[in-house]
């Protein structure tokens, strides 16, 4: 059987020519509806990109995949015995009168506490938790030529990210916000708080928007499909908010100081280059030592990030994720080595800051050069600056491996 993760791409491919089209669309729509008793929301929401099938349960995603797919299809991702079960069931409404949640009251209108993976998919499969397009920070433009629809923008790279640190357990949890909306004709929950037991309880919910924490919501609910005992606490806030005053919080989170795409990939610890670069420090960084407080990040004449970097583009970008884990030692052993014999026949090469083209000639030699002619080899690749181009497309420094071997080969 195909995984999920293929079927998910599957069907994506095959809703983003639905959706396009609101006859299509709606059809589509009623005759899951009419087969499966889910409500029209759900599967609207689905169908029309609103909300992402990484959301959707074993079920809703068997009632999309029967209707889209054909049979032949339908059966590379599903056993006979899977078939029959999903075909005969019906939905029943998972109905919640009210939900508790221990918090702090930090303003009239806020409230901080925690929550676990448990209530969060309760919350989700009673289709309480919304997106509101009018709160969001970006959305999506399709147009066929005739029609248009607006999608949720989602980065997959960060949702597959933050799923990887999930699974492995190095996410450190953060804050999911949810906003009870506050509209001229009330609230979409009643709202109560315990001052004394510090309880606030929401009762007779219509909704409840996610404002901010949407990528680690999608993390969760994925793993929560993948691995049904998956479980994490985290900071939540809910906050009771009109549409101006969300979108009033949503700008201010979003003028917390940006780092860029390379200082934030240092600070990955997971990074396989990091991995590396911390090794480094700790062995060639040690009191006594020529490197001694000159590999760092701001102060010393080697930059961790462009280091990182530079070992990330010449080392492992061609590796398969899986033998990077294997590469890192074997990588760290072969860079420890030759800068060792670098401080041993140049220490001077040690007296002055290093460029981010030194950084790259130095780790291009430690990976293709030899003792012979080092220091000559590395002076003829610095002194030809730039040793890197930077992508158009998404602004991403890398090395230019075409400029360095034709400078070799001069």
């Amino acid at each position: 059987m195909k995984s999920r993760d293929e079927l998910l791409k599957t069907l994506d491919a095959h809703i983003k020519t639905i959706a396009i089209k609101a006859k299509e669309t709606e059809a589509c729509i009623n005759r899951i509806c009419n087969k499966t008793n889910l409500p029209v929301q759900i599967i609207s929401d689905y169908i029309t990109g609103r909300v992402l099938l990484l959301n959707a349960n074993d079920f809703e995603l068997f009632a999309i995949a029967k209707e889209i797919l054909d049979e032949a299809q339908l059966k590379t991702f599903y056993n006979a015995s899977q078939i029959k079960r999903y075909s005969a069931y019906k939905f029943e409404t998972k109905e919640i009168n009210s939900l508790d949640f221990n918090m702090i009251k930090i303003a009239e209108d806020q409230w901080v506490g925690y929550v676990d993976v448990d209530k969060l998919i309760q919350m989700r499969d009673a289709q309480l938790i919304s997106y509101n397009e009018n709160t969001q920070r970006t959305l999506r433009r399709i147009n066929n030529g005739e029609e248009e629809l607006y999608q949720i923008y989602v980065n997959k790279k960060q949702v597959k990210a933050i799923t990887d640190a999930y699974e492995s357990g190095r996410y450190i949890p953060n804050t999911i916000t949810l906003n009870v909306l506050k509209t001229d004709e009330g609230n979409s929950a009643d709202i109560q708080y315990d001052e004394h037991e510090k309880v606030l309880t929401l009762s007779n919910i219509k909704s409840i928007d996610i404002i901010d924490g949407y990528h680690r919501y999608l993390a969760i609910s994925y793993l929560r499909n993948t691995h049904p005992d998956f479980q994490y606490s985290m900071e939540l806030r809910i906050v009771n908010f009109t549409e101006a005053r969300a979108k009033q919080f949503i700008w201010q989170e979003d003028q917390k100081t940006r780092m860029t795409k390379m200082d934030t990939a240092a600070f990955n610890q997971a990074k396989e280059s990091n991995k590396i670069v911390n090794e480094l420090v700790k062995d060639l960084n040690k009191e006594g030592s020529i490197l001694y407080g000159k590999i760092s990040r701001n102060a010393g004449i080697i930059n961790e990030a462009f280091l990182s970097q530079a070992i990330d583009n010449i080392y492992l970008q061609d590796l398969p994720q899986k033998n990077k884990d294997v590469a890192v030692i074997k990588i760290y052993k072969e860079l420890t080595e030759k800068i060792r014999t670098l401080i041993i026949e140049a220490p001077e090469l040690f007296e002055k800051k290093w460029s981010r083209d030194f950084i790259i000639a130095v780790v291009y030699w430690c990976k293709y050069g030899s003792e012979k002619g080092m220091i000559k080899y590395i002076n003829k690749l610095a002194s030809n600056q730039p040793l890197y181009k930077i992508n158009k497309r998404n602004g991403q420094v890398i090395v230019d491996f075409d400029k360095i071997k034709s400078i070799l080969r001069r």
